[in-house]
């Protein structure tokens, strides 16, 4: 149902964007759009989990954000808001931010370089409009998935979740050890869970193992936004303007570009997950992460301070590296 609701308010968030008259339709669009993402977020991945062959949720489960590059940034982005008093909106090179699972951030960015050509409102309309194909390219998949064997024996409806394990891990073999093992655990979590006592938020702070657990789950989720990230992708067009790449069509091409860099280094590292393990990816990302961003700030330095044409160029490879480094883990 989760996918279902999101799958709606896309198709709700995609309308009023394409027909935004007005700045204040424009920004409710990518509220509602942003609304869907949760949906999906938070249910997409877990029913991924409990699909997923056991040999294969790890790969399975790393690979879901990895299409999720839609944070697309056109030249000259801050002319759209500009804009937004004209009746036509007209303005070629104005912002589109486009949200897209499923390699999204490449599409969005290449839909996006071909609006350029249009003169008219429609180089954003006609990006905006095209974010609702993925979603309903996914919508018969979404059909076809199976239902939560875990939500299905919660409900007490274990034939339908033991059908739907056999079917996905064993050809429809209702009793092949694999099926009844897996069955077996999901009654035994929602057992222990039924009689364990009444769990507080005090808990995550109660033991040193919890508090460590806590304070590495939080600064996570911090660190993921702060360490640069938001900078480099929301701000990008600023930063090349400011080292002197000012074309709005070349960058387009070094979003773009980057978007497919992007794709490859989070598939790239996804697939390695069980090989190379997660701490070492993380400390990996980190590092290069740390060397490429301290780079960049010096070359912008640089740049600013006497102009040099060099530094400011090489400023575009080390971005495409820091990236590198947050597709490896983050």
């Amino acid at each position: 149902m989760g996918l279902y609701l999101g799958l709606i308010l896309v198709v709700v968030g995609t309308a009023i964007q394409t027909a935004a008259n007005s700045s204040g339709m424009f920004v409710a669009s990518r509220a509602i759009l942003g609304v869907a993402a949760g949906f999906w977020g938070a249910t997409a991945p877990v029913l991924i989990n409990e699909i997923a062959f056991p040999t294969h949720r790890a790969v399975a489960s790393a690979m879901y954000q990895c299409g999720f590059y839609g944070y697309v940034r056109s030249g000259r982005h801050e002319n759209c808001f500009a804009d937004c008093s004209l009746v036509s909106w007209a303005n070629p090179t104005a912002i589109l931010v486009t949200d897209l699972n499923l390699v999204g951030g490449t599409l969005a960015a290449w839909v996006t370089f071909g609006g350029l050509s249009y003169t008219s409102d429609w180089s954003w309309r006609i990006p905006s409009l095209l974010q609702i194909g993925l979603p309903l390219l996914i919508f018969p998949g979404v059909i076809m998935a199976p239902e939560s064997p875990r939500w299905l024996v919660s409900k007490g409806r274990n034939e339908e979740a033991l059908r739907i394990i056999a079917e996905w891990h064993a050809g429809g073999d209702v009793v092949d050890p694999l099926v009844l093992k897996e069955m077996r655990e999901i009654n035994d979590a929602l057992r222990t869970e039924q009689v364990a006592p009444q769990a507080s938020y005090l808990d995550t702070i109660r033991t040193a193992g919890n508090r460590r657990r806590l304070f590495i789950t939080f600064t996570l989720a911090c660190f993921s936004q702060w360490c640069g990230s938001g900078v480099v992708s929301f701000y990008l067009t600023s930063i090349l303007n400011s080292v002197g790449v000012t074309s709005g069509h070349q960058q387009l091409i070094i979003t773009a570009c980057l978007q497919i860099w992007n794709l490859l280094w989070a598939v790239a590292a996804a697939s390695s997950v069980q090989k190379f393990g997660k701490r070492l990816l993380f400390l990996t990302s980190a590092a290069v992460m740390l060397v490429s961003y301290t780079v960049i700030t010096a070359l912008s330095a640089t740049f600013a301070d006497n102009g040099s044409k060099a530094a400011g160029l090489a400023v575009v490879p080390f971005l495409f590296i820091f990236f590198a480094g947050y597709d490896i883990a983050l």
